[in-house]
């Protein structure tokens, strides 16, 4: 009887690491097949252009001349430290700067 029980714990065990080899070789191929789109400075810097003439038309916190400078020096500041190509997840990161 104990061997059988010595034999299931093993069964067991060598299963479990089975399952996560494969897991770990499955999960290793799919990071590999991630395609990021690359947007170009350009295309960023239209995108924030277009963002800020709609925001500072519609936001009434713009009415103000003050508020309305120290945003547009945060887009110039903005626009400078653009790369030339960047990712979506970078493009939010600046825009999430920018806009919250």
């Amino acid at each position: 009887m104990r061997d059988v029980s010595i034999h299931c714990k093993e069964d067991t065990a060598s299963m479990k690491n089975l399952i996560l080899i494969i897991l770990n070789i499955f999960s290793i191929s799919l990071s590999g097949q991630i395609n990021y789109t690359l947007y170009s400075k350009s295309e960023v810097k239209q995108d924030l252009n277009y963002a800020f003439e709609k925001l500072t038309r519609i936001h009434p916190i713009f009415l103000d001349k003050k508020e309305f400078a120290l945003y547009q020096n945060r887009l110039l500041t903005t626009e400078e430290s653009l790369k030339d190509s960047m990712t979506q997840n970078e493009v939010y990161l600046i825009l999430a700067s920018l806009f919250a």
